[in-house]
């Protein structure tokens, strides 16, 4: 029956559960016309490329704050407040 996969419109009431859904999934793909899976293949690189360049944004975004924030660091004194004990920051308008 596994064999056949791509074949079955329906799952049978034993093939339930995400590992026969990414079965199902694999035997839709591999069911496709050659001109369809070429432009699934072609979608997957796109999605890749995009989700690359997002990752790369975010981590460039991270460490800008994270270098804002150190030079913030460097322009300020700190001090505790003594009846909290939590350290206060006085940041420098300069």
């Amino acid at each position: 029956m596994l064999r056949n996969l791509s074949e079955l419109d329906d799952r049978p009431a034993l093939l339930q559960g995400k590992v026969f859904e990414r079965l199902f999934e694999i035997a839709e793909i591999k069911r496709l016309k050659q001109v369809d899976m070429e432009t699934y293949r072609k979608s997957i690189l796109e999605y890749a490329d995009v989700r690359s360049a997002v990752d790369l944004a975010r981590e460039e975004a991270l460490e800008e704050g994270r270098e804002e924030g150190a030079g913030i660091m460097k322009r300020s004194s700190s001090f505790k407040d003594a009846s909290s004990g939590i350290c206060l920051l006085k940041i420098s308008s300069t």
